[in-house]
């Protein structure tokens, strides 16, 4: 069971935990299934989290130190990662 404290819902459905942990559902497209699974990126805790709309499937994170991450469609750049790449799992932004 998890603690959640904040939902986003966009082109897919995520939720922080009181753990700063990030849990994702919805379409599959970038990994994400109808049963909410927990977004593994090793030692990063999240402390805010946005999801994009309409046709562009991404979210971006923030963790405890102020560091921002992204993933998801990456179609026109809006990972912000300087390259066109989809990424499954949250990637810092430099």
């Amino acid at each position: 069971m998890h603690n959640v404290i904040k939902v986003r819902a966009g082109s897919f459905s995520a939720a922080l935990t009181s753990e700063k942990e990030i849990l994702i559902w919805g379409s599959g497209d970038f990994g994400q299934v109808q049963t909410p699974i927990k977004v593994c990126t090793e030692g990063v805790q999240f402390q805010d989290l946005s999801i994009g709309k309409g046709r562009e499937s991404f979210g971006v994170a923030v963790d405890t130190e102020g560091l921002v991450y992204s993933w998801g469609d990456n179609q026109m750049g809006q990972l912000g990662l300087g390259d066109f790449s989809a990424r499954k799992l949250p990637t810092k932004i430099n």
